[in-house]
């Protein structure tokens, strides 16, 4: 949900795709005779997503890695990088990408699905496959994963979260006309289904960003206001444990945004100091981590230069307020 993603922003939604080993169909007498390693292979699959599965219902402060270590280490001990079973090399390639251990995950899953690209466990692959890439910061791979999961899995709800994220990858690229069109789809498709409010919002967010850095002010304003709307305290942009942003520092150009729209929004002097304070020290963390080859680095000055002169210009307005007169109240003493 780059941000670059929101994923993510860069912006990003987790998956909930996995299917129930119990879904897989065994290897017939046929199978294993032609292949000595077909119910082992098979079995260990079965296994290995089951615990995975496990792992993703377990509360993120749990012991969620250990069930991720016996997996890998099961996996590994079985060749699975070199199967027969497509399968098997999924499931490792998710299980690095999982622990994090992206690069990992790509060197697997790549040319497994470059093998299979329209097996039926292929969706998932590619949706992982797409997070990895995207934390390693290759938006080239980023984009082919996401547009080869968008045309081939079922999930409604996660073919949102695909448009979302293809369109954070393109702002990524530089394609702010193809982001903005795939924000705007995100959101038409998500403003029709209830269970899609957090796409939604996020869609918006990145809508906004998306018209900021094509050099629309006023459609960035507007945006964002709509996305302040959805979500009032940017809970999903700055708190979502399901949301990422690489670089991270990105997440910082969504709530300098954010800040900006408060100010713009806010009625009481006091109000919108408090929101120009925020966006200029947002817009200063921004500056202070972004890589010096940030191509928005121009811009995202010219957003702290106006958010000081604005913050200024209201500190002005707050010392002429009238002094509100004392109370008559006596003091309580303890």
């Amino acid at each position: 949900m780059d941000p670059r993603r929101l994923v993510c922003l860069a912006v990003v939604a987790v998956s909930a795709l996995a299917a129930p080993a119990r879904a897989d169909t065994p290897p017939t007498v046929w199978d294993s005779a032609k292949n000595r390693s077909a119910r082992p292979d098979y079995r260990l699959h079965t296994e290995t997503v089951e615990r995975i599965m496990v792992e993703r219902q377990m509360p993120q402060d749990g012991p969620r890695g250990a069930h991720l270590a016996r997996a890998i280490m099961e996996l590994e001990a079985g060749n699975a990088r070199d199967s027969r079973d497509v399968r098997l090399r999924f499931d490792l390639g998710q299980a690095y990408q999982r622990a994090r251990r992206h690069k990992d995950a790509v060197d697997v899953l790549l040319p497994a699905l470059e093998s299979a690209p329209d097996h039926t466990a292929a969706p998932e692959a590619w949706w992982s496959l797409a997070l990895a890439a995207a934390y390693i910061e290759d938006s080239a791979l980023e984009k082919r994963a996401y547009i080869a999961f968008i045309e081939r899995t079922r999930d409604e709800t996660a073919r949102h979260t695909g448009r979302l994220n293809l369109a954070e990858t393109e702002m990524r690229l530089g394609n702010l006309r193809t982001a903005i069109a795939g924000y705007e789809d995100a959101i038409g498709l998500a403003s029709q289904a209830a269970w899609s409010s957090d796409t939604y919002a996020l869609a918006l967010w990145g809508l906004a960003v998306a018209r900021d850095r094509a050099e629309d002010p006023t459609g960035a304003l507007r945006e964002a206001t709509r996305a302040l709307a959805a979500d009032p305290q940017m809970h999903r942009i700055q708190r979502d444990p399901n949301v990422f942003f690489v670089p991270a520092y990105e997440r910082l150009w969504y709530v300098g945004l954010g800040h900006m729209a408060g100010a713009a929004g806010a009625t009481r002097p006091i109000e919108q100091l408090a929101a120009w304070e925020s966006a200029a020290r947002t817009w200063q963390l921004y500056l202070r981590a972004a890589a010096p080859t940030e191509r928005w680095l121009p811009l995202a000055k010219a957003h702290l230069a106006r958010s000081e002169r604005e913050r200024d210009l209201a500190k002005k307005r707050v010392a002429k307020l009238p002094t509100p007169p004392p109370s008559d109240e006596q003091p309580l003493i303890f």
